[in-house]
């Protein structure tokens, strides 16, 4: 497990993260799949900066390219500052076989929802959530498999100054109508790691244990468990994103790397979890210290 300065350090850039991909309140109906990124402990804290689309005459501040692998690989920079041509990214994807609708959210304003049936079963695999690569060092990148995407749905990807959002709908679409922005600010949470000295599973093993022992554990204790499963980004670097839909349940070969509690959830554990083992740990990449 992380001591307590890394878990601070980890919070910090977890909450900054939280900032940048949280996009809409709750509703009763889930929005397609919302990711919140999770931070690594070191190297991931430029993801957190806008993701705004270059205007012609400076330099591309998005690129599109096929991987080795398939998939579509989506380049994203943050160094210029005003809006570029959204039906030119639209078109691009779509000529790599994404049925892709590209929006912006200025600052103050969001798409009216909803904007189309809603695709509750999205594949797996469909899109990463956002990584950092090496060698952007100012944005992100996203992966898209347009093999995954079945007849009648369109992608509806929103790029906003404070972060980016997917959507997945059943055709047809309704177009961006903006609104003012009523989205919460994501509150501040006060977080600390369940094992520690005071805490309520103080020594327990929790990192690289099997989950459903550490499940197991936590309600023999008479607590809850809030399962945080875990997408690790490509080539685990470290961190990844949450997808709040899936929660479980644990399958035999999942994993648990760290139990937190919060503040405002007494008697709950918060476990983060993967649905696969990993020679490093995902919230760090490597060992965390």
């Amino acid at each position: 497990m992380t001591d307590n300065g890394t878990l601070a350090g980890f919070e910090e850039r977890r909450l900054a993260e939280l900032q940048a991909y949280i996009a809409a309140k709750p509703r009763k109906r889930p929005r397609g799949r919302l990711y919140l990124a999770l931070a690594a402990v070191v190297g991931l804290g430029a993801v957190t900066a806008g993701v705004l689309v270059a205007s012609s005459g400076r330099e591309a501040a998005y690129g599109v390219g096929e991987g080795d692998d398939g998939t579509v690989v989506i380049t994203v920079r943050d160094s210029a500052r005003s809006v570029g041509n959204m039906a030119d990214l639209t078109e691009q994807l779509r000529a790599l076989g994404i049925p892709a609708i590209v929006d912006f959210e200025p600052e103050g304003k969001m798409c009216k929802e909803p904007r189309g049936v809603y695709v509750e079963d999205i594949p797996k695999g469909l899109y990463t959530v956002p990584y950092n690569d090496p060698g952007v060092t100012d944005g992100f990148q996203m992966k898209v498999n347009p093999k995954l995407f079945r007849k009648g749905e369109t992608w509806v990807w929103t790029l906003a100054p404070q972060g980016t959002t997917t959507h997945l709908y059943k055709d047809p679409v309704a177009p961006c109508e903006l609104v003012p922005d009523t989205r919460p600010e994501p509150k501040v949470v006060e977080q600390a790691d369940a094992t520690k000295k005071g805490e309520p599973l103080e020594g327990v093993p929790v990192e690289r244990q099997k989950a459903a022992t550490v499940v197991a554990e936590i309600e023999k204790r008479g607590l809850k468990v809030h399962l945080e499963v875990l997408e690790p980004y490509p080539g685990n670097p470290g961190g990844g994103g949450i997808d709040p839909e899936n929660q479980g349940p644990v399958g035999p070969g999942w994993v648990a790397w760290s139990a937190v509690t919060q503040k405002d959830e007494p008697g709950v554990i918060r476990l983060t979890v993967t649905e696969q083992a990993w020679e490093n740990n995902p919230l760090c990449g490597g060992p965390c210290p």
